[in-house]
């Protein structure tokens, strides 16, 4: 064999993961029009809007927001929102200001008047396609300076618009994510874009605006909890338990880890990757003087193994991140835990690569057409501390939106007796949590293969070190979301789920299980 290993200390800045959706309530209402609005003929594809029900606080009137798409010449896409309300008489009554728009990066400041909260979803299930923005961050997006304008009536729906790049010319449909609903999935793409100048927003020829787009990550991790594969759109990162790998404080491989090693050897094998990278990470506990050369030393332990397993060419460059680059919270056990490892990095692109996060490397058995409708699932729950925390729970879907990603909702309807409304996020770990990124998970029967939430990251945009992140579902906690006694609320996670899986056990928090979920196409 002739294999090629390098090694390098690295001090990348850790990633900085966004909110991808909120929680709404269900509603009615019908499309309206603005009276003060220019009328302009429908698509010229006659494509009709698709609709989605809008966050709606405790006490707030029910909304509806209609989402139309059509590009803008070649490159940009406008996507326009009409918000209506068949409930609400004045503009207190369901106000979206600080609710249609994602954090500034770094900084976390949120820009309240701005529609930059939305995006649509790469084919493939693993990319956010945000709108544009200017070096200063300035969104190419409706912005309204008076709160009031954000206030949606039965008189005057409010209309709002954001520009962002267009999908290659050939892809008619896409799913749309936003931070006031459930994702819009298969809007159709017209060709009548407006002129920008009714939203007041800037043209992207000339206005020195980027595009930006971020990877759309899901884990799927093996039944043993050795490995953990988080696949993005252009590469596969295999976290290898560092727990499993080697005894505390020691770079020497254990006998348990021949297995783990085989299985990332025969994933290797199987992409035809030319280039492998090997990291190694901790958790925050000790100094940077111990766990940097640790780390490293790791990486070379792990490449080794490799390359002794492996048949083919293959170059492995090795690096040592110390506690610089953690992917889970350092203040709970669990998340230091999946801070110590070795991540294994190939393309995903490479020739006879896998197209979905499979930690053992097998191929399941495809299920479509098995199982049972997650219209089936329906559980009335109570808090162990606390009684009167009681909701009804009941499946509204489990549905393939696109090739690896699958969209699971439900809905909650309160009857807990207090003026207070119910937060689904209760006080204990709960059976309707989705705000944490364990909150909800899903697990190929076949396989043993857990899938969990979903999530949007930035990248290196915040501190070295620091860690930030909100799974790719419904915020429940933090007052994002409280359900009066009565009302109901629709709560959804996007779940990593490969195309050949058909059937999944769903599990709810910790204690509720809904078996052989049916995945719809």
């Amino acid at each position: 064999m002739n294999h090629r290993c390098t090694s390098a200390v690295t001090a990348c800045a850790a990633t900085l993961l966004l909110v991808l959706t909120t929680g709404c309530d269900t509603i009615g209402g019908a499309l309206g029009a603005d009276p003060g609005a220019t009328a302009r003929p429908s698509p010229g594809t006659g494509e009709k809007p698709v609709t989605r029900d809008v966050i709606a606080e405790s006490g707030a009137a029910l909304a509806e927001a209609a989402l139309t798409l059509n590009r803008l010449g070649a490159e940009h896409m406008v996507a326009e929102f009409t918000f209506t309300s068949e409930t609400a008489t004045g503009p207190w009554d369901s106000n979206l200001y600080g609710n249609v728009s994602f954090p500034t990066p770094a900084t976390g400041d949120y820009p309240q008047d701005d529609m930059s909260g939305l995006y649509w979803i790469g084919p493939e299930g693993r990319s956010a396609h945000m709108p544009y923005f200017t070096e200063d961050r300035a969104c190419l997006c409706t912005r309204f300076d008076d709160t009031h304008k954000w206030g949606i009536t039965k008189e005057r729906p409010v209309k709002a618009a954001a520009v962002l790049p267009a999908p290659p010319k050939d892809v008619e449909k896409v799913t749309v994510g936003t931070v006031f609903s459930l994702p819009f999935a298969d809007v159709p793409i017209g060709t009548d874009a407006p002129e920008l100048a009714e939203y007041g927003i800037e043209s992207p020829r000339g206005s020195g605006a980027e595009a930006e787009v971020w990877p759309l990550v899901g884990a799927a991790t093996s039944k043993d909890g050795a490995e953990s594969v988080r696949e993005q759109e252009d590469d596969t990162d295999v976290d290898l338990s560092a727990d499993v790998l080697f005894d505390l404080d020691e770079h020497t491989l254990t006998p348990k880890a021949d297995k783990v090693l085989d299985r990332a050897a025969r994933r290797i094998e199987d992409s035809g990757a030319a280039s492998v990278g090997v990291a190694g990470h901790t958790d925050d506990s000790g100094t940077d003087a111990v766990n940097e050369p640790l780390s490293e030393r790791r990486a070379d332990a792990v490449a080794k193994g490799l390359d002794r397993r492996i048949d083919s060419e293959v170059d492995f460059t090795t690096s040592g991140h110390g506690s610089k680059e953690p992917v889970a919270d350092n203040a709970t056990e669990e998340g230091a835990q999946r801070n110590r490892r070795v991540t294994v990095t190939l393309p995903r692109a490479a020739e006879g690569a896998a197209s979905s996060p499979r930690p053992d490397s097998s191929a399941a058995p495809a299920a479509s057409g098995k199982g049972r409708p997650m219209t089936e699932f329906a559980e009335t729950v109570t808090d162990e501390e606390e009684p009167a925390y009681k909701a009804e729970l009941k499946g509204l879907g489990l549905e393939r939106i696109a090739t690896d990603t699958v969209l699971l909702s439900y809905a909650m309807t309160s009857r807990y007796d207090s003026t207070e409304g119910l937060n689904p996020f209760w006080p204990e770990p709960s059976t309707t949590a989705l705000s944490s990124l364990e909150g909800t998970s899903a697990t190929d029967p076949a396989t043993g293969t857990t899938y969990g939430s979903m999530v949007i990251d930035q990248g290196a945009a915040v501190p070295e070190g620091a860690f930030s992140t909100y799974c790719a579902c419904t915020i429940t906690s933090a007052g994002g979301m409280f359900v009066a006694k009565g009302e109901t609320g629709t709560l959804y996670v996007l779940l990593p789920v490969p195309e050949d899986v058909g059937v999944l056990d769903i599990a709810l928090g910790k204690d509720l299980t809904f078996k052989n979920a049916r995945i719809e196409d």
